[in-house]
């Protein structure tokens, strides 16, 4: 009886449209209720509503003509990102259509299409979730965009005896660091590479810290430091 009016009370939290059923007390009640966009429930919700539409893209698209395609997944999904994956072209119209059933639409000037091929380098400057596919490609445009966010707070940086070294390293780490190591996890360094980036890194601490030539820091102690 509890566990029943539990269900029904957060069943209220639901967006307009959702209808759904509440087994309580051997009834079945149907009901539509309404969120707001952005409330914790509504990602939740979205989610499971696209993996429905999924299903029905999935039953229109053409069958794998290999076994090696066969082993292969159909799609990449990362909240409201979709990749289709195969080995020949997908039909991005006839995806678009059966989404449309489902009140979702495609951003087309959004939409990308990617070939991977053994002797081709252009797939790796291709942008997926933010990151380029491309190991050494993304390593590098993450050294651009944490440098451009370094020198938004160049003020900071150079008026050190107004601002606590400490605060300093916070604001590093929260606002650039972030920005330098999204993603990073997910790559195939080389110990090469993988120095390069500590190098780097050590080199923006410095430039937060203040410490210039001819003043000179042993690595040891920046990362102590910081």
């Amino acid at each position: 009886m509890r566990k029943s009016t539990a269900v029904i009370r957060k069943s209220a939290w639901l967006p307009q449209g959702f209808c759904h059923k509440i087994v309580t007390l051997g009834h079945i009640v149907e009901r539509c209720l309404c969120t707001p966009q952005g409330d914790s429930v509504s990602s939740v919700l979205f989610i499971i509503y696209l993996e429905q539409a999924l299903k029905n893209v999935r039953s229109t698209l053409d069958s794998p003509s290999n076994t090696t395609e066969a082993h292969l997944p159909n799609e990449i999904v990362y909240a409201d990102d979709i990749d289709f994956i195969g080995n020949q072209p997908v039909n991005v119209e006839k995806i678009e259509e059966t989404l449309k059933v489902h009140k979702l639409k495609v951003n087309v000037d959004k939409t990308e299409h990617t070939s991977v091929r053994k002797h081709s380098e252009e797939w790796k400057t291709s942008k997926k979730v933010g990151s380029l596919l491309g190991s050494k490609e993304d390593i590098e445009h993450r050294k651009h965009l944490s440098n451009i966010a370094l020198n938004k707070m160049e003020q900071i940086w150079h008026r050190a005896d107004k601002t606590k070294q400490r605060t300093r390293i916070k604001l590093y780490k929260t606002l650039v660091r972030s920005v330098l190591l999204y993603n990073c996890g997910t790559g195939a360094l080389t110990k090469t590479d993988e120095e390069k980036l500590d190098s780097f890194h050590r080199k923006q601490l410095r430039r937060v810290l203040g410490i210039q030539y001819p003043t000179t820091i042993s690595n040891k102690s920046l990362y102590k430091k910081c």
